[in-house]
């Protein structure tokens, strides 16, 4: 079956229950991560992953990529939690237009994930921006001449989404908290995704700084528009792969430079996200508090509260992450 508009959302329903008949032990997905062609996922997991192919086009078995990678669904609990994650998948640029690349995200929708986390290795154009830097995405530019969303609004959970509101401020708190306990702060930046595999020339790095983007690349844009339709909690983050800046050799820049610093830095960023995910799932102050104060059958309403745990509870309102007080720790 051909991958079209019209058999899009079906067939990313079949895939999400060949998903639950195929991984042992399946639990819907909490994150559906998925990551650019480079990055080494060995770490991320508590175990070693279960892996399916994803092929949606079987008219196209071998479903090239420009890396030579095969697109891989990779399962399992990350902390406990379990992941959904996507690596050596498809991009626009290698010729099956835009859905096969929206697929994967669409089939961890369909197996209930809510939450994702996109990473990319893109061309900098910021001289603060050095390679080999993390930079936390806060705005992106669509430089295609389409939407991803045409012809897919019947099926979207949010037909018209407000792309200001795309990304998630609470996750990308945890995520630059949990970089921040590996001794290095992400940049915050704007994306500009454009067409094609290659590289700017200088007048296009030149047109993409002055509409103020930081760096420069592919489909990632792409993904964060869909993520953000289908009601996603979403997050960008990009790593510098080279620098693009005036007066700048690039001559000898090659697809390999931005795969190789993803592979180097893909030890830090495993360690990361294990970090940021148990932060994100861990109850609120506000929500322990109530789980604490909600009556029970068997609870004996003349019994003392423990003041050891009356006195953690309020350290822990006094610490959230909006307080001034966790800034203040987090300076010192």
């Amino acid at each position: 079956m051909t991958l079209t508009h019209h058999n899009f959302t079906t067939a990313a329903r079949r895939e999400a229950e060949a998903l639950s008949e195929t991984f042992a032990e399946w639990e819907s997905p909490r994150y559906f991560l998925r990551f650019d062609g480079g990055f080494d996922l060995t770490g991320l997991f508590d175990e070693e992953p279960q892996q399916r192919e994803l092929l949606p086009h079987p008219a196209l078995p071998d479903w090239p990529n420009a890396d030579n990678e095969p697109p891989l669904l990779l399962y399992g609990h990350c902390g406990g939690v379990p992941v959904l994650a996507h690596a050596g998948g498809w991009r626009t640029a290698d010729g099956h237009g835009v859905l096969p690349a929206l697929f994967p995200a669409a089939v961890a929708h369909a197996a209930g994930a809510r939450n994702a986390i996109f990473f990319d290795c893109a061309l900098s154009l910021n001289p603060d921006l050095k390679a080999g830097r993390w930079a936390m995405l806060t705005d992106f530019i669509n430089g295609y001449a389409f939407s991803p969303l045409d012809g897919l609004h019947r099926d979207l959970e949010r037909p018209f989404p407000n792309l200001s509101e795309a990304l998630s401020q609470f996750q990308n708190s945890e995520i630059i908290n949990a970089l921040g306990a590996m001794g290095e702060t992400p940049m915050l930046c704007t994306y500009l995704g454009r067409p094609g595999f290659h590289l700017a020339t200088p007048a296009e790095a030149a047109v993409a700084h002055a509409q103020g983007a930081d760096l420069v690349g592919h489909d990632l844009v792409l993904q964060l528009i869909f993520a953000s339709a289908m009601a996603f909690r979403t997050s960008g983050m990009v790593l510098a792969g080279a620098q693009f800046l005036p007066g700048a050799d690039v001559s000898r820049l090659t697809r390999q430079d931005f795969q190789e610093a993803a592979k180097f830095r893909s030890r830090q960023l495993m360690r990361t996200l294990r970090q940021a995910i148990a932060e994100l799932e861990r109850p609120s102050p506000e929500e322990t508090a109530a789980l604490k104060n909600s009556p029970s059958p068997d609870a004996n309403a003349d019994e003392p509260p423990d003041a050891d745990e009356a006195i953690y509870q309020s350290i822990r309102r006094a610490a959230t992450r909006t307080s001034p007080l966790s800034a203040f720790l987090k300076r010192q």
